[in-house]
């Protein structure tokens, strides 16, 4: 690399994504984020790398399973008291949500 570095070709090494993670550049930058799932614990995935006024966008929060906030969602809007009529004609869905992250087999 440093050879086609010298004469103006820009090169980088390949490397795998467990390897590029713990990269000190990657991890100084918050390029590898770590957050807390509810379902399956500690999660490393890519952070965010827009910026904005040289500021790096905050990331967001972990997934959880879909349909699992409903509850605070309709509560927001001051539909909580309709939940059992919602979830009784399939408009919510409140048992038997599909898992947010995928489990190793």
């Amino acid at each position: 690399m440093g050879e086609l570095r010298a004469v103006g070709i820009g090169a980088h090494a390949v490397v795998a994504l467990p390897e590029l993670f713990d990269d000190p550049y990657v991890v100084s930058t918050g390029l590898r984020l770590e957050q807390e799932s509810n379902e399956v614990g500690r999660v490393t995935m890519p952070g965010p790398v827009v910026t904005v006024d040289g500021r790096r966008l905050a990331p967001g929060k972990v997934a959880n399973a879909p349909g699992s906030d409903a509850v605070e969602v309709l509560a927001r809007i001051q539909r909580d008291h309709e939940l059992a009529k919602l979830a009784a004609t399939w408009v919510v869905q409140l048992e038997g949500l599909p898992r947010g992250w995928p489990y190793p087999s």
